[in-house]
């Protein structure tokens, strides 16, 4: 599923979310898209890739935050984000709550290939979480 802006998904318990099914995102982008999913569930996040712009003059000018809820007021889901560049490892984030906000800005001059994220709804005390995954990938 290829990101989509200024949206609010709620019908889908497992999915997946992409800055672009194209080689490359697409320059001076502004999106936000919050997921919320069943009350009482929290979400995980699996980042299977992060590819963006580095860092310029100390700053991030492409880059993707992560927030714990509905909306862009919400807290930051880490306090190293918004954070730019190339992740070489995955990693997972889960939420404290039901919903999360993923931000998402590009300027106009360079343009890479961006995330792609799997979610999916889990249980607060679960014993084991969702392992993510693509079938034949990691």
């Amino acid at each position: 599923m290829e990101l989509t802006c200024n949206k609010v998904l709620t019908e889908r318990i497992t999915g997946r979310i992409e800055t672009s099914v194209a080689l490359t995102y697409d320059p001076l982008m502004d999106c936000t898209t919050t997921i919320t999913v069943t009350p009482g569930k929290r979400i995980m996040l699996y980042v299977k890739r992060f590819d963006f712009e580095d860092l310029v003059d100390g700053e991030c000018l492409d880059y993707f935050r992560i927030r714990d809820g509905d909306s862009g007021s919400s807290p930051i889901l880490d306090p190293d984000l918004p954070i730019c560049g190339y992740q070489i490892e995955d990693f997972n984030v889960s939420t404290s709550s039901n919903s999360v906000t993923l931000e998402f800005h590009s300027d106009a001059t360079a343009q890479f290939r961006g995330f792609d994220i799997l979610y999916t709804e889990f249980t607060p005390g679960m014993t084991s979480y969702p392992v993510l995954h693509i079938a034949g990938q990691r």
